[in-house]
């Protein structure tokens, strides 16, 4: 399950990405690829082992987003000692 979070967090933002590019092709790939992640969390959620993971997933990245520099600072954020 935390592999499939990953994998769709990493296709939203490619997509973003792709969108500011203004590069079609590779937006609707990854558009295609983040729903197919989607859908195959979706049909995992109704085990009660894919909930625990999404939750410990969750939390950790919940973590990590709140301990990050931050986000308007461009020059902390470019210097790998500044984490």
């Amino acid at each position: 399950m935390a592999v499939l979070v990953s994998f769709l967090a990493g296709l939203l933002a490619m997509t973003r990405f792709s969108i500011r590019a203004r590069r079609p092709g590779p937006t609707a790939v990854n558009v295609a690829g983040a729903v197919a992640a989607a859908f195959t969390l979706l049909v995992s959620l109704p085990c009660a082992d894919p909930l625990l993971s999404n939750a410990a997933t969750a939390a950790i990245a919940g973590t990590l987003y709140a301990l990050r520099p931050g986000s308007g600072d461009r020059q902390a954020s470019s210097r790998p000692d500044a984490i």
